[in-house]
């Protein structure tokens, strides 16, 4: 009974290898160790980013397709917002937040992107059509949201699917997750993430 237990468990890892990159190398090595991988995993995706943790090194293209790589912004605080889909209800209701609170963002020195599992084409569109004054990335191959753990499994009209969830991050001057605002909600988001970073630079001065 508890090895049909413990091969199932086995079998389940093998089948999910696929949302594991964030940790390529990592190879069950006996009963204990894949049942851990499996309970880490199953259900959630790669392992969420911690505050203090080095947020992971990309380079995208943005909507002209200009690269832009994140260890060219050393020294510098970063606003990540992760968003589903360009051009769609939610998102841009987000993006309009972002554009109408961007003047005052710009006032505390951080640095504005979004990103999403589009095109560039599809991400200048999205500009345009909304006068958006900073850069968004285009993460077709969902990778960079991999690595930073917002692959989720959602419930879409009534059906799971795997996809962004709607998360924005705070990367430090050294490359460092500073804050996380998880399980977003689109009104009211960009005057939030606003809010901290004049609490945040009050705190630093």
């Amino acid at each position: 009974m508890k090895a049909n237990a413990i091969n199932r468990v086995e079998a389940a890892i093998r089948q999910n290898v696929a949302r594991c990159k964030i940790l390529p190398k990592v190879e069950p090595q006996g009963p204990l160790t894949g049942l851990a991988v499996f309970l880490i995993f199953d259900g959630f995706g790669e392992i969420p980013m911690k505050v203090n943790d080095k947020a992971p090194d990309f380079t995208l293209q943005d909507e002209n397709g200009k690269e832009i790589a994140l260890k060219g912004l050393r020294g510098k605080t970063i606003v990540l917002f992760f968003y589903p889909r360009a051009s769609t209800p939610g998102c841009t209701v987000e993006a309009r937040g972002f554009r109408d609170t961007y003047s005052k963002i710009q006032k505390t020195g951080v640095v504005l992107l979004g990103i999403s599992p589009d095109t560039p084409k599809a991400q200048k569109k999205f500009q345009e059509k909304e006068n958006l004054p900073f850069p968004l990335l285009a993460d077709a191959e969902k990778k960079v949201a991999e690595a930073f753990g917002v692959m989720k499994e959602k419930n879409m009209y009534g059906k799971k699917v795997w996809g962004v969830a709607r998360t924005t991050f705070v990367i430090g001057p050294e490359g460092k997750i500073q804050h996380i605002f998880e399980k977003v909600t689109p009104d009211g988001h960009a005057e939030e993430v606003l809010e901290y970073l004049k609490a945040s630079a009050k705190g630093a001065a």
